[in-house]
């Protein structure tokens, strides 16, 4: 990532602000523009997190977290397809699936 710490934290007040002056719900392609990431890059970036931007994944984190928040406030139908998303949380009304063991025999 070439942003620095400091610039990505001004970009997504930035964008948090845009949103709020134009009345406009924040969304994780919003921030994706706003930080000019991809969505693959930024679900990357929180899965597998490169040493030295752990204070960067944390900061998209915590910004992803608020936008699930105010979809959960929202509870309509659109809202509850948006947190099913992996960049959301993917938050599913179903419990996962039990586990599968696989038993494999080589000869």
């Amino acid at each position: 990532m070439e942003l620095s710490y400091e610039r990505l934290c001004e970009r997504v007040r930035r964008y948090r602000r845009e949103c709020r002056e134009k009345g406009l719900a924040p969304t994780a392609p919003g921030l994706c523009l706003a930080v000019d990431m991809t969505p693959e890059e930024l679900v990357s970036l929180l899965d597998d997190t490169p040493r030295g931007l752990e204070k960067h994944a944390r900061r998209l984190r915590r910004a992803l977290l608020e936008m699930s928040e105010q979809l959960e406030r929202r509870g309509d139908a659109m809202a509850k397809f948006l947190l099913r998303q992996r960049v959301y949380g993917g938050y599913s009304e179903n419990p996962p699936p039990a586990p599968v063991r696989v038993r494999m025999i080589l000869e």
